[in-house]
């Protein structure tokens, strides 16, 4: 077997979905109106008739039956929310399941809805038709529902309008929701899918139960019966197809046959291959004598609802969520299930190959990102530190111009001589020369402080305790400043120990530090008892009490 994907009944701009309505105006007057023959939504059901000639699919509120041939709209008409359709034999009327629980059925000849009854009080999932199934002497249509009854609806004659219509025979409690129903070939049982995740297999003359297969984990959405009675397939939102034995109830095999749910399983017909459909977008199909995946199909780019097999197996449908209905015709070249294994693979493979290279990518584009980070944050702390060694040399230059003046002036008055003008200051902007440096330092963020300290030499540190003498003696920013301190004393102690007058630098700021940060200790004491006398005068003025965490207050809201 292998399958080809026609040029059918499928959406020409996946974009825009089926049945796009093309206007085309001119000064207001509408010269053109063409209209799709696809649906207006994603279709949700899909059959095929008896000879294979038609094929109907049934979207969110409209049916349409296309020829096979050249895959025209043969029909259209409105209906309910479609969830499943049978072609009744001779293939002149089709029967309708919504997901209201109404039973429409519609003569295609005449273009004209025969009958509309309310079968069910919740939505029909699924339809099973046989042509004379034990129990009956006419054909037999049963149907499954969310409201946990299946019922059997025979067809008879309707003489006042020279038609047919159904006739409730029996209707039958189960103890969950019905997800999907098929009678088996030779008519004598009948499968129910339930929402606990069971199969129930009866007996159709009596209906009394005959197995109870179970070992699916989620609820089973599909089942079918082999056309020799000897299998019976169902597919679960577990992702799991099993196969089981109808003549025991026993589980063949169990295949892990799709990435997200099974949606829909069917037999080719007088065979043991099925073909599965799953929210995966996938398309499978698989020979269950062997339990081998035969081969895949090009998915549909949304989940697959709904599939149909012809009645030879020489081409099949599948309705989608993408709004595109595929037919698949088969071909007369030649599968080898070794080489499909062998492609199936090999695709792993180079998909593993490229998720596992993405990644990598990803994580070096990472590293990289943050390595780029660690340079940029190394260059703004160098440059941080650069600032400050600037900084300090500046000072430095403007004390030496103060010293030469000073010697300068002094040499002037004793010769009686004018004193020669002071160095301009103007650069300062009336801060004092180590003022100058502190403010550098200020500006920088306090995150950065330490890491920009690194790349000062030893020599500036030296330069910089003479000026944090100054800030603590004058009482200036003695938080910064003891930061500043703990940093230099823990980096650079043993080449501060190693000299007498750094030691003694920091003998003399050992109290002078001490008093003021006891300073800065009484400002904020101060400030804290500010703000609980304004909180407590707050609430004396308010009628109702302020409570001092109001997260309490909204958490009883």
């Amino acid at each position: 077997f292998f399958f080809q994907a026609e040029d059918g009944i499928r959406d020409f701009c996946l974009s825009r979905g089926l049945g796009d309505v093309y206007k085309r105006q001119v000064h207001g007057e509408e010269l053109l109106v063409l209209e799709k023959l696809g649906h207006r939504t994603a279709p949700r059901c899909v059959v095929l008739s008896n000879d294979d000639s038609m094929l109907f699919t049934g979207c969110g509120d409209e049916g349409k039956v296309w020829s096979t041939d050249d895959f025209q709209c043969i029909r259209s008409f409105p209906t309910g929310y479609c969830t499943s359709a049978l072609f009744l034999p001779k293939d002149r009327f089709i029967l309708i399941a919504d997901k209201a629980g109404f039973l429409t059925l519609f003569d295609l000849m005449k273009s004209e809805r025969v009958q509309s009854i309310q079968g069910h009080a919740s939505a029909i999932w699924s339809l099973a038709l046989h042509k004379s199934p034990a129990g009956f002497d006419r054909i037999a249509v049963m149907s499954g529902s969310a409201d946990k009854l299946v019922k059997l609806w025979s067809i008879g004659a309707d003489s006042k309008r020279a038609t047919i219509r159904l006739i409730e025979e029996k209707s039958l409690n189960m103890v969950e929701e019905v997800n999907a129903v098929r009678f088996s070939p030779d008519g004598r049982l009948y499968a129910v899918a339930l929402l606990d995740s069971t199969v129930k297999v009866n007996y159709a003359d009596s209906d009394r139960l005959f197995l109870s297969l179970y070992g699916h984990k989620l609820p089973v959405l599909s089942l079918d019966i082999s056309s020799d009675g000897a299998l019976l397939i169902s597919g679960s939102a577990d992702k799991n197809v099993k196969i089981w034995g109808l003549d025991f109830g026993n589980c063949q095999r169990s295949l892990f046959a799709h990435t997200e749910a099974v949606t829909t399983v069917q037999f080719v017909k007088e065979t043991h291959y099925f073909l599965s459909a799953g929210r995966d977008h996938a398309i499978k199909f698989w020979d269950a004598d062997t339990f081998q995946l035969v081969m895949d199909f090009e998915p549909h780019l949304g989940e697959v609802w709904a599939l149909a097999i012809s009645s030879i197996g020489d081409f099949f449908a599948t309705a989608s969520n993408d709004r595109s209905t595929k037919i698949f015709r088969q071909t007369r070249e030649q599968v080898f299930v070794q080489e499909e294994e062998e492609k199936r693979h090999e695709k792993i493979v180079v998909e593993k190959y490229a998720e596992e290279r993405l990644a990598r990518e990803e994580e070096e584009e990472e590293k990289a990102g943050e390595t780029q980070a660690v340079t940029r944050r190394r260059f703004e702390n160098l440059k941080y530190g650069d600032e400050i060694m600037a900084a300090i040399d500046r000072a430095e230059g403007l004390r030496e111009q103060f010293i030469e003046y000073e010697a300068t002036a002094l040499a002037a008055r004793k010769a009686g001589s004018p004193a020669p003008p002071p160095p301009g200051l103007e650069r300062l902007a009336g801060l004092s020369i180590p003022e100058s440096v502190l403010e550098v330092i200020k500006g920088i963020n306090p995150a950065d402080l330490e890491n920009s300290l690194k790349f000062l030499h030893f020599s500036y540190i030296e330069k910089l305790l003479i000026y944090i003498r100054y800030y603590v003696a004058n009482g200036i920013a003695p938080e910064l400043t003891a930061r500043l301190l703990d940093y230099i004393i823990s980096t650079h102690e043993i080449n501060i120990l190693n000299s007498k007058r750094l030691t003694n630098i920091l003998v003399e700021l050992q109290s002078g530090l001490r008093n003021g940060l006891a300073r800065e200790a009484d400002v904020i004491g101060r400030n804290v008892s500010s703000l609980k006398l304004m909180l407590s005068e707050l609430k004396e003025q308010r009628a109702d009490p302020l409570d001092d965490d109001i997260f309490k207050n909204r958490a009883s809201f």
